[in-house]
């Protein structure tokens, strides 16, 4: 309670002790003069003057509202210290520092001043345009004290820019660009210019480049130096994503002298100085900047010659591939800078899935110099390759279920029917030949089972009994019943524990980590102990648990021996392959890319037989033009995965 408060309470407080003492010396000559006139008691209070009441009882409240006046709460000063931030960040032109301020000043804000300072913080690294600010500008979206209602009631085209942000974030490009374009009008001029920001980014999510080009055109000319750089520099981006039939097909179509000046600067670039020179004569009316055409100057006069000798990486830049597309190149980079300088460089074509266009960026590459390539991640894209006979040997990073394929084109996948074929091979060269299976009920499991039960039986060996459960159901009690169902335990006469079946020898469980730490306890309880148990690599997360993990423990999986190398020796500065792997938030797409440019290497030199200890196993090259792949295995102890026959602390990173 303020200072001020407590000498209104104070003198509240004697204002009425005064009105009391005044009301009760008024009541008692009251009574006097009533008792010395001869009335009773029982008459003074219905005799007393109604009219001094209420007068007395307005004095008190009024003594009581006058005190407490000072209590009523006053407009909040200005933090001196938050105006002088935002004012530094402003002149030093610093958008994390500057939204930081005004979210900050928000929080002492009140209705519709707290939701314009939140919404110019959130714009302010809208506006950035540095992509990392993105990420910031959603962290206050999302934060609790956000009022995103008062976001709307105020000012509901500024929120309705926010929104169509966040949907970009999301991925939902049609969707953001629905909203944007019902914005109401009139646009403030910042409006108008966050509004086609946003546009072109939609655009450009929704593989539209042309349309993104034309939307920052019109951006350009609303645009203050500083920010046109980033901007043109983004129109050279979405031009340069572009092949070169795409750019001339446009170029023939276009009306409009600005994007046909754009389009003729694109296909300068890629001809070389002379054509840029060129370029500039004949479009000074272009407002491109000097600065931007001097890069670019530069970068031709740096770059490598068109036709050198490279490896082609061909991955897809569709949105729904992106996590996968960076883990793969990551392992190919590792693999090329650890090959030295005198391996092949790698170039990027990438390619959209949805249009279709791999064969094109292919043949585009073997124009340049392409020795080999690598491509493409998914299988539709293989699928429209397969009858193609490929001008360079091609890796591809997916497999066909069956059917032919050319020579040169090399399938290279993870496959789990491979990885199902190899369990069941060395647990026949193990001695277990009776194997019952608890396998999931879905398309992972139904592969796997069909996998190894052929390779089993060609081995010798019999699957007993298959037993399938819900993924993840995290049902105790239907872990019980599937555990029952499959070993059929009976009560041991002499112990009184139950004994499992006598049928069967080994279990090959095909579960994620979560299912399988549940799975196993049932399986020791229902006397399944003695069981060998081998896994598929879903029962490894990728990262040492060892407190999770310890139901695991005996536990015998196949895996990449990359998955296997965590140990990080004493001394050792640099991240080993691993730590890389994890890095890329993938890592087993990580091993993948890597191990296919050493094969796209070998290939490419057409020397000797093809194949590698690899990071995704022992790989050799079958005559069906299929990668071959022995995986490593390893074994839970103490809730480790270790190498299986290797000391679990002196793994090989």
């Amino acid at each position: 309670m303020s200072r001020c408060c407590i000498h209104g309470l104070m003198l509240s407080a004697r204002l009425l002790s005064m009105a009391i003492l005044y009301r009760v010396a008024t009541l008692n000559m009251t009574l006097s003069s009533l008792t010395y006139l001869g009335y009773g008691m029982s008459t003074t209070l219905l005799t007393f003057p109604s009219s001094r009441i209420i007068l007395f009882w307005l004095v008190a409240l009024l003594a009581s509202s006058l005190a407490l006046s000072g209590c009523a709460p006053t407009a909040s000063r200005p933090d001196a210290q938050l105006e002088l931030a935002i004012a530094q960040a402003e002149k030093a032109d610093d958008a994390p520092r500057l939204a930081n301020a005004l979210w900050a000043k928000s929080l002492e804000q009140e209705d519709k001043d707290a939701a314009n300072l939140q919404l110019r913080a959130i714009e302010t690294l809208i506006d950035s345009p540095k992509a990392i600010e993105a990420s910031a500008a959603m962290t206050f979206i999302k934060d609790p004290r956000a009022k995103p209602m008062e976001w709307r009631q105020y000012f509901p085209r500024r929120a309705m820019v926010v929104q169509a942000f966040e949907l970009l974030q999301h991925h939902q490009a049609t969707v953001a660009t629905r909203l944007l374009n019902n914005l109401p009008a009139p646009l403030e001029p910042a409006e108008a210019i966050r509004r086609l920001e946003l546009l072109a980014q939609a655009s450009s999510m929704d593989n539209q480049p042309l349309q993104a080009v034309q939307q920052r055109i019109a951006l350009d000319a609303m645009l203050s130096e500083p920010r046109r750089m980033s901007n043109q520099e983004a129109i050279l981006a979405q031009l340069g994503s572009m092949d070169r039939p795409s750019l001339e097909q446009a170029r023939k179509e276009s009306q409009d002298t600005a994007l046909s000046g754009w389009l003729d600067l694109s296909l300068a670039e890629r001809k070389g100085i002379k054509a840029l020179d060129q370029w500039r004569l004949s479009y000074a009316s272009i407002p491109l900047l000097p600065a931007l055409f001097e890069q670019l100057k530069r970068d031709v006069a740096a770059r490598k010659p068109a036709s050198a000798a490279h490896i082609a990486l061909l991955l897809p830049n569709d949105a729904n591939f992106d996590a996968a597309t960076r883990a793969v190149l990551a392992g190919v980079t590792q693999a090329h800078e650890e090959s030295g300088e005198a391996s092949p460089e790698v170039r990027d074509y990438p390619y959209n899935s949805q249009r279709n266009d791999f064969r094109s960026q292919l043949d585009a590459a073997v124009q340049a110099g392409a020795t080999a390539a690598i491509g493409p991640l998914d299988r539709p894209s293989l699928q429209a390759i397969a009858s193609l006979n490929p001008a360079i040997p091609l890796v591809a990073l997916n497999t066909l279920e069956s059917g032919d394929t050319p020579a040169k084109l090399v399938q290279f996948g993870l496959p789990p029917e491979d990885e199902a074929s190899a369990i069941a091979a060395r647990m026949a060269a193990q001695g277990y030949r009776r194997v019952l299976i608890l396998a999931p009920s879905d398309t992972l499991g139904e592969r796997m089972t069909q996998a190894f039960s052929q390779r089993l039986s060609a081995e010798g060996g019999s699957v007993v009994a298959v037993e399938k459960y819900a993924p993840s159901s995290g049902r105790a009690n239907d872990w019980n019943i599937r555990v029952q169902q499959l070993l059929r335990p009976q009560p041991n006469p002499l112990t009184g524990k139950p004994a499992m079946r006598e049928d069967a020898d080994a279990l090959f469980l095909i579960a994620r980590a979560a299912d399988a730490r549940q799975a196993l306890p049932y399986l020791r309880a229902q006397g399944g102990g003695d069981l060998a148990v081998y896994a598929s690599s879903h029962v490894y997360e990728g990262v040492p648990k060892p407190e999770a993990d310890r139901p695991l423990d005996g536990v015998v999986f196949s895996d990449m021996p990359l998955m296997l190398a965590y140990v990080r020796y004493i001394g050792q500065s640099e991240p080993n392959r691993f730590e890389h792997a994890v890095y890329s938030g993938q890592p087993r797409l990580y091993a993948l890319g890597f191990d296919a440019y050493k094969l796209a290497q070998q290939l490419a030199a057409a020397k000797g037989p093809v194949g590698l200890r690899g990071q995704t196993g022992q790989l050799t090259l079958g005559t069906d033009g299929r990668i071959q792949r022995t995986p490593s295995w390893g074994v839970f102890r103490s809730g480790l995965a270790n190498p299986v026959g290797s000391p679990a602390d002196s793994t090989q990173p």
